[in-house]
């Protein structure tokens, strides 16, 4: 699938994120990647555009859960 938009500014907390070493860990382990530090932003303008990315949110990705104790609480996100 293709998106097409225009880059954007974030807050700055991706870089911090992926740079964790459970997430980096999961996301070498499940998707094969070792993610740049920080996210890629993009700004959607069009219809068709909106309309991919919605297609995009609807599939399943996988849950990458974080390896903490229980007493800790649950952390988890979707890799897509």
């Amino acid at each position: 699938m293709v998106l097409e938009g225009r880059l954007a500014d974030g807050l700055g907390r991706g870089a911090a994120f992926t740079r964790l070493d459970w997430v980096r860990c999961r996301l070498m382990d499940t998707v094969g990647i070792d993610p740049f530090p920080g996210t890629l932003n993009l700004t959607l303008d069009d219809d068709s555009n909106l309309a991919r990315w919605r297609q995009w949110q609807d599939m399943p990705g996988h849950s990458l859960e974080r390896p903490i104790p229980a007493s800790a609480g649950r952390a988890a996100i979707r890799c897509r």
